[in-house]
């Protein structure tokens, strides 16, 4: 059935299954496992341009291009390096300084007011793009006004 959706011969078929793969397919099977290597060596922080320039130290002649698609069809990505890490001493000094702005009482409007600065990712905002976000909030009432800047 398949050979004749694919208009071919059984024989042509059987003929192309018992081949041995192409020099091309060896290579690229070659270049794969090192391109996975060599991500794996990084930690899987290296991105395609350090593993092109990674695989040419090494002998190989490859472009970066190639590299990228072969690393996108494996699904190998460059992880970012960790930007923060939690710091024990700085949440031991943080909670060792009392708060004395939360100990004042408003005893009448506009007395104490708090507030507060989020930055918005682009999807979360109209119109798009990166911007604060800024909630004020009056320490007697406790309503909120928020304003998109």
């Amino acid at each position: 059935m398949m050979c004749r959706v694919y208009e071919v011969s059984r024989a042509g078929y059987y003929a192309w299954q018992g081949r041995a793969p192409s020099d091309r397919a060896q290579e690229r099977g070659r270049l794969v496992a090192a391109i996975e290597r060599v991500h794996a060596a990084s930690g899987e922080t290296y991105g395609s341009p350090r593993v092109t320039r990674a695989l040419r130290q090494s002998g190989y002649t490859v472009g970066e291009n190639r590299v990228a698609r072969l690393m996108r069809e494996r699904c190998l990505k460059a992880r970012a390096a960790r930007l923060y890490r939690a710091n024990p001493a700085n949440h031991a000094f943080f909670t060792s300084i009392p708060n004395r702005q939360l100990a004042i009482l408003a005893q009448q409007p506009d007395q104490v007011w708090v507030g507060d600065i989020t930055y918005c990712t682009p999807r979360q905002r109209s119109p798009p793009g990166w911007g604060p976000s800024c909630l004020s909030m009056s320490g007697m009432h406790r309503s909120s006004e928020l304003m998109l800047q």
